[in-house]
């Protein structure tokens, strides 16, 4: 297995900056800009797709949330929500299966907090939601005008190396 090595940087064309002067290394980018482009699945999703946690071929509603450009969603064909690249209309309750992959590190606490609620939210009674976030971030990061910080989850911990972690959320039913 391929660790995912990504450094805490923006690509600065995509991010929209077209002068490097300090004048715009001190504004803040915007968390949805540093999603990067690629081309093949996130190291947390090869990982979690390769040990069988995305099931493919039985059916479950499954959502990228967070999916920034969109790459994970299209390679394993499921339904995909981001608030600035891939803006759509959840319902609550309506997935099985939710991946969430580096989201958290780029926002704040509160943010952070939003974020899990809005998931619990959509997660189905009994679902579960697979949380990545980076591990090579030792403490919070501030660069370029945006920031990366270190994200440590109070649910169980399904996987760690020393480039990511994956926590499992579940979503208990009453009923069980």
């Amino acid at each position: 297995m391929t660790d995912d090595k990504e450094t805490p940087h923006v690509n600065t064309k995509d991010a929209g900056i077209r002068n490097m002067n300090s004048t715009n290394l001190k504004r803040k980018i915007p968390s949805w800009k540093t999603a990067r482009p690629r081309n093949c699945l996130s190291a947390p999703a090869k990982w979690l797709f390769d040990n069988g946690f995305i099931p493919m071929f039985q059916h479950y509603a499954m959502l990228d949330f967070g999916c920034g450009r969109g790459t994970d969603a299209d390679i394993l064909s499921i339904d995909r929500y981001d608030p600035y690249w891939h803006p759509t209309h959840l319902e609550p309750e309506q997935y099985d299966i939710i991946l969430c992959t580096y989201v958290l590190c780029v926002l704040n606490k509160t943010k952070r907090k939003q974020v899990l609620d809005k998931i619990t939210n959509y997660l189905a009674p009994n679902g579960v939601a697979y949380i990545s976030v980076r591990r090579d971030v030792k403490k919070t990061i501030r660069r370029n005008g945006y920031s990366q910080w270190k994200v440590v989850l109070d649910y169980p911990l399904l996987y760690e190396n020393s480039s990511f972690c994956i926590y499992q959320m579940r979503k208990i039913s009453d009923n069980a």
